[in-house]
């Protein structure tokens, strides 16, 4: 069998020498080859004696490593050796957490330079983790949570089921924001959107009505009762180069006792009782 390879000297690839060294195999016993058997390779596959007697040496010390005749590429034993950085590492596991924020900043601690220490992370040596500050519980809050619990223990000291319990909570929500994505087609223009400040959007105060969900009627609640915005409807009191005088405005409504009685009243029961 010839190699598909051009009269030129270069190197042999992986397949090449898988061949040879299938050759070389047919024409030995016990790991010695026969008498001629370099030459009759070299002159079927086009390649030179030296070649395929270092494709066989290279096949023998893989036999005597690891008990199979493999005969690997020497891309694989060139190039600058790789250097163990774990004594580097370690340095790490010491060090804060505010010392090491970059990858500038534990470099140095680690004694290497920052190209190094991202090829570490390339590698999968290292990891980066972004943590969120969590709330610390005072003991006066424990207490109000253990008094929530033991406020929902019936007498035969099994917890009470809450269907009968709505959940109100108050969220501020931004009226806008500064980015939006949007799925168009490809011929669609992109939406245009004005703000006078991207720094300074309005805000609203919505208020959140839900409870447990269960099956009412036949049919499946998830327990979302409502929400209502704290939203009111004003004419300008001034002309600006904006908008005239008159012009109705939507700004956000103020957030009292009077306002969080009306919305209980207006909406959040009339809802509840529609359920």
């Amino acid at each position: 069998m010839e190699l598909g390879r051009p009269t030129r000297s270069e190197n042999l690839t992986s397949a090449d020498r898988d061949v040879v060294l299938s050759a070389l195999l047919a024409r030995s016993s016990s790991g010695v080859l026969h008498h001629g058997a370099l030459s009759v390779a070299a002159a079927t596959h086009k390649i030179s004696v030296q070649t395929v007697r270092r494709v066989w040496r290279r096949a023998q010390k893989s036999f005597e490593r690891t008990g199979m005749f493999v005969s690997k590429s020497r891309i694989c034993n060139t190039g600058r050796k790789l250097t163990s950085r774990t004594s580097n590492l370690e340095r790490l596991r010491g060090a804060p957490a505010v010392s090491r924020a970059t990858i500038r900043a534990a470099a140095a601690i680690c004694n290497i330079p920052p190209t190094a220490l991202f090829r570490e992370f390339r590698n999968g040596r290292l990891r980066v983790a972004a943590g969120v500050a969590k709330l610390v519980l005072a003991e006066a809050n424990m207490l109000q949570r253990l008094d929530f619990c033991a406020a929902h223990v019936r007498n035969d000291s099994r917890f009470d089921d809450t269907e009968h319990v709505v959940h109100l909570d108050k969220k501020h929500f931004n009226l806008t924001t500064a980015k939006k994505r949007v799925v168009l087609l490809q011929d669609e223009p992109e939406p245009t959107r004005r703000l006078r400040s991207r720094r300074h959007i309005g805000k609203v105060m919505v208020l959140v009505a839900v409870a447990r969900s269960r099956w009412i009627g036949g049919h499946f609640s998830n327990g979302k009762i409502g929400s209502w915005g704290s939203l009111c409807h004003e004419p300008a009191k001034r002309s600006s180069s904006h908008r005239l005088a008159g012009t109705m405005l939507t700004k956000e409504g103020p957030v009292n006792k009077e306002t969080y009685r009306e919305k209980l009243l207006r909406f959040v029961l009339p809802a509840v009782r529609g359920r």
